[in-house]
């Protein structure tokens, strides 16, 4: 008898886990494809008023080998 009840609580674990499961990854799909859209969205409008002087250059730390701005 209590293997019985060890396996229905397996099963009830299962089941729920699943859904659980299931219901996270629902909703991290709909995020994505919600943040694909935007992404597209954005890459089509181009900068109208972007100019070379408004860049700002990257400089090498020479130590950790990141790039930052440079700061002169």
């Amino acid at each position: 008898m209590p293997q019985l009840l060890i396996l229905a609580a397996i099963g009830a674990s299962a089941y729920f886990g699943g859904k659980w499961i299931s219901k996270k990854i629902r909703k991290f799909t709909a995020n994505m494809e919600k943040a694909t859209k935007t992404a597209k969205a954005c890459a089509k409008q181009k900068p109208d008023n972007f100019s070379r002087q408004d860049a700002q250059e990257l400089k090498k730390d020479p130590k950790t080998g990141v790039y930052h701005v440079d700061d002169d």
